[in-house]
């Protein structure tokens, strides 16, 4: 089943002058599967050409006509479309991850929990000692 906002997507993108491929890679890039980029494509170019709003300086891309697909008919591959190897990613924000702790700081939480579980033994062994001592 196709998906609607990577198909409105798509016709955006391609009607603001960006190509097809494009517009493709950067759904791809956002994380959204290659599959369904590649359905929503196929359906795009089934439609027959799209109008650019504003012409730009970029590559427009060539549209297929449109075809009147029967059962059984073998349908056209769009895979071609997305490259093999993602394209670098744009900085959004300047957010960092928090540097790791090390090794020092868990060998600490970890004998701090053994701490905890002896001293929970020994209340649990030493319990009438303890609530005589209380008395």
């Amino acid at each position: 089943m196709v998906r609607f906002d990577i198909l409105g997507g798509l016709k955006a993108a391609v009607q603001k002058g960006s190509s097809l491929k494009q517009a493709m890679i950067t759904f791809y890039n956002a994380g959204y599967l290659k599959e369904e980029i590649e359905e929503a494509a196929k359906i795009l170019v089934s439609q027959g050409p799209i109008q650019p709003v504003a012409q730009s300086n970029q590559q427009q891309i060539t549209q297929q006509p449109q075809q009147n697909l029967q059962p059984g008919q073998p349908t056209q591959k769009v895979s071609n479309y997305i490259p093999s190897t993602p394209q670098q990613n744009q900085q959004v924000s300047n957010y960092e991850p928090k540097k790791k702790k090390g090794k020092g700081f868990v060998i600490l939480l970890v004998a701090i929990l053994l701490l905890l579980i002896g001293l929970l033994v020994t209340v649990v062994i030493f319990k009438d000692q303890i609530l005589e001592f209380f008395a």
